[in-house]
């Protein structure tokens, strides 16, 4: 479940925390539930995967906007699987199918 996610280095939250509505496809990652855009990737803070009701449709997501930054820790000799970058979760999120 993404809003628990432990070892990743956080550097911020860049928390924006500014309320969004976004348009996409509700698709499923190996960390849990994403709505994808045209623009960006958002990942759904706290879902773990899509109902089949809204899996590959095209929804529309309300919630709170958070940016994190995460730094890679791997090292040289010490590989560790992560996911660095820029990450784009949206909290308290609710949402519905688009016709």
């Amino acid at each position: 479940m993404l809003g628990s996610l432990s070892g990743s280095f956080i550097i911020g939250p860049q928390a924006m925390n500014k309320k969004i509505k976004v348009i996409g496809i509700a698709e499923d990652d190996k960390d849990g539930a994403i709505l994808v855009t045209d623009k960006e990737d958002y990942i759904i803070d706290r879902l773990d995967e899509w109902d089949k009701k809204f899996y590959h449709k095209r929804i529309q997501v309300t919630g709170r906007l958070v940016i994190e930054i995460h730094k890679e820790q791997s090292t040289p000799g010490h590989a560790v699987q992560e996911r660095v970058g820029k990450w784009h979760i949206i909290k308290n999120a609710k949402w519905e199918l688009v016709k």
